[in-house]
């Protein structure tokens, strides 16, 4: 007589381990690589959100409101020598910080992760245009890696098995 956490007639507990870190399992090598850029960028964002609201003087660790506008003043005058007009590039400033804290928070927890992906890609391309402009090119690559883990993401993201609200 066979009880319920016996293996089926011919398959071994060594089968079902092989079968569950497998593509024809649910949790095979594509959940796995899926989840650790979601994870991945989910942090990168998180601490980017943070990091608008962190004193600009790094002597203390500390976050605030008053350390956002701050921040986001000193963005202004950077970008002040760049062609884009005002009026798009304080909307954007102030709101950075915001958008990838939530974009990361989404990403984290698993809220339209196809959606909240193609959202960051975006965010990131904009941000490479941004020190493109400025002539920043060292760090336009930079932030073209992260292009390139968000497009990889967004092409695993069928494999996604941990999402809140799909």
């Amino acid at each position: 007589m066979s009880t319920p956490s016996d293996p089926p007639a011919g398959r071994t507990w060594a089968d079902r381990l092989d079968d569950f870190f497998h593509e024809e399992a649910n949790w095979g090598g594509a959940t796995w690589g899926f989840l650790v850029l979601r994870f991945y960028l989910a942090v990168t964002m998180i601490l980017g959100g943070f990091g608008k609201f962190e004193n600009p003087d790094k002597s203390v660790w500390e976050l605030g409101f008053t350390h956002w506008q701050t921040n986001a003043q000193n963005m202004l005058e950077t970008f002040s020598a760049s062609p884009l007009p005002n009026f798009m590039l304080v909307p954007y400033v102030y709101g950075l910080g915001l958008i990838e804290f939530v974009l990361g928070v989404f990403l984290l927890v698993g809220v339209k992760t196809k959606w909240t992906l193609a959202a960051v890609g975006l965010l990131f391309v904009s941000l490479s245009i941004g020190l493109r402009l400025l002539g920043n090119f060292g760090g336009a690559a930079n932030i073209g890696v992260y292009c390139l883990v968000t497009v990889i993401a967004l092409m695993l993201v069928r494999a996604n098995r941990l999402e809140v609200w799909r």
